[in-house]
């Protein structure tokens, strides 16, 4: 192989591998809700039914200042990034205090049932609401209906119980 070979195989490496990370970094899964249950020993916490492993976790309070596992309490509003490793469960890399308010669920939908008005993400009811607002890619509106199997959404709304979220606005990713 000629240099000018290696180098463009390089190239093209270095390539696939800034679109997978950036790739990973666009499709990070988020829930925003209340803590159900903290299990410090453990590195475990659990939001409206959802097992947060937190073993890697940064934990920040709402000064943005770091803050320890041990400081947040069954009540509490937590903002949690990471993956979703299993159904209602989910790794965090970053869980941020936050203020009360409305909840978050971002993650790839898996059944979708647009009769039912419903999405399941990683073994989490989102129930649809005939009012919700679905914005498609670029903004465009979008339905129920388009959305499939695969798709990376953002729901807004509130938690209603454990693993069950009502949707007021969705987007597609």
């Amino acid at each position: 192989m000629s240099g000018g070979e290696d180098v463009k195989k390089l190239i093209f490496c270095m390539l696939l591998i800034i679109a997978g990370c950036v790739s990973l970094m666009c499709a990070a899964d988020e829930i925003s809700g209340k803590v159900d249950k903290v299990e410090p020993s453990l590195k475990i916490i659990t939001v409206s039914g959802i097992k947060i492993m937190c073993e890697n976790a940064m934990v920040e309070n709402k000064m943005n200042m770091g803050a320890d596992l041990f400081a947040v309490e069954p009540g509490a509003h937590l903002r949690i990034m990471g993956s979703f490793t299993g159904p209602a469960q989910m790794a965090a890399s970053d869980i941020k205090i936050t203020a009360a308010g409305g909840g978050v669920i971002k993650g790839v939908a898996g059944k979708v049932d647009p009769a039912l008005r419903q999405i399941s993400i990683s073994g989490i009811s989102v129930n649809v609401a005939s009012s919700a607002r679905i914005k498609g890619y670029e903004g465009a509106s979008s339905t129920l209906d388009e959305i499939s199997f695969g798709t990376y959404v953002e729901c807004e709304g509130r938690w209603t119980g454990d693993r069950t979220f009502n949707a007021h606005s969705i987007a597609l990713d």
